[in-house]
């Protein structure tokens, strides 16, 4: 499957399995094997491995570089595609030497004095353009900014780094922001940007597609509509049916069913923290939904249950891998067990339903006809 050619394909944001052992915690490798090999089973695209949900910022260097082989060898022998994510020149080419097909590229805010920086918008331009010229296929990463990491950027910011020939796509995501994602879509459309966008809004993954794919019909431009979302780890063929179905009347029964479940697991596992049963911190980022998704994504694929989908809620590895306290402190504030019996039953519910879905349109969905 050629990068540059995905439309209405999911690609999972996928975690990175950690496992305890006598002294300390290590990359459990026969694990993340086995989900990567389960997760492309399904009528996904490919992955998307060592972005946020996979920590990819925190995993020391030669932690990276075998799990990145990994899954290029698995992904690439079933003809996926596989991004990462990248905030340096290193890891730009670390992709590119193992033969990762797209890098999504992390937005350089550790560069900025502030986010109103007077060098901002120069800044920005230099760092993806360096990026993009090492490895050759880059994906603009707009990311809201209560993670303190992200920046969404402006109007003038954009049309600059579309202008760079290596830039292939574009990642939303701005959480529950839909009205500046309008604003976003509009513009693009607008301009009659010839790319990918991957939609990677998990709290609103039905309203992003269906927006998205409105905006495409009206303006005739040549805009590929897929998702990269951390949701997408666990029920994938849900997901997958979605994408591929959204605005074909004839599905529309199945269609609704699916966007129930999906939003369920959404509402469910994308959760603020909070500072106690009345208040949610909005001032924190939506930290605890790894941990959530990853129960949901064990209860999928039959993964150890002592597997950690998170390396930053261990305390340990918070200070060794100098994790940002605004992550710390979100992680701290929100009680999982609570979530786990709802996210169980929702993932009982949507097994059910992707059985029934695989025995009416195929495991990889080729009954469906949309032409």
């Amino acid at each position: 499957m050629k990068f540059r050619h995905l439309d209405r394909v999911l690609i999972p944001a996928i975690p990175t399995w950690f496992s305890k052992q006598e002294n300390g915690y290590i990359l459990d490798m026969e694990q993340n094997q086995n989900y990567i090999r389960s997760i492309l089973n399904t009528p996904v695209g490919g992955v998307a491995a060592l972005v946020h949900t996979g920590r990819g910022n925190f995993l020391y260097k030669e932690e990276k570089e075998t799990y990145l082989k990994y899954c290029v060898e698995i992904a690439h022998n079933q003809s996926k595609v596989v991004i990462t994510g990248v905030n340096n020149i290193d890891d730009a080419r670390m992709a590119k030497n193992i033969g990762i097909d797209a890098v999504l590229i992390f937005p350089n805010r550790h560069e900025l004095k502030t986010l109103h920086d007077p060098e901002r918008s120069k800044k920005i331009y230099e760092y993806h353009k360096k990026i993009c010229q090492i490895h050759g296929n880059g994906i603009i990463f707009l990311l809201y900014e209560a993670t303190g990491i992200g920046i969404v950027y402006n109007s003038k910011e954009l049309k600059r780094l579309l202008s760079i020939p290596e830039i292939c796509g574009i990642k939303f995501a701005l959480l529950s922001n839909f009205e500046k994602l309008e604003d976003m879509l509009a513009y693009l459309y607008q301009n009659k940007v010839n790319t990918s966008i991957f939609t990677g809004e998990d709290r609103m993954f039905a309203e992003s597609i269906e927006k998205a794919r409105d905006f495409v019909i009206k303006t005739e431009c040549n805009m590929r509509v897929n998702s990269l979302i951390g949701l997408g780890q666990a029920l994938p063929y849900i997901q997958s049916f979605m994408l591929k179905t959204f605005d074909h009347p004839q599905y529309q029964a199945d269609y609704f069913i699916a966007r129930s479940i999906i939003s369920d697991l959404a509402r469910h596992t994308f959760v603020r923290p909070r500072r106690d049963a009345s208040e949610a911190c909005y001032d924190l980022p939506m930290e605890p939904y790894i941990q959530n998704m990853g129960e949901a994504t064990k209860l999928q694929f039959n993964l150890k249950e002592n597997l950690i989908a998170d390396i930053a809620t261990i305390k340990t590895e918070q200070k060794a891998r100098n994790i940002p306290k605004l992550i710390c402190n979100s992680l701290k504030s929100f009680n999982f067990t609570e979530n786990k019996s709802q996210i169980e039953k929702i993932m009982v519910d949507g097994l059910k339903f992707e059985e029934d879905l695989r025995k009416k349109y195929g495991k990889n969905l080729e009954k469906i006809n949309v032409q």
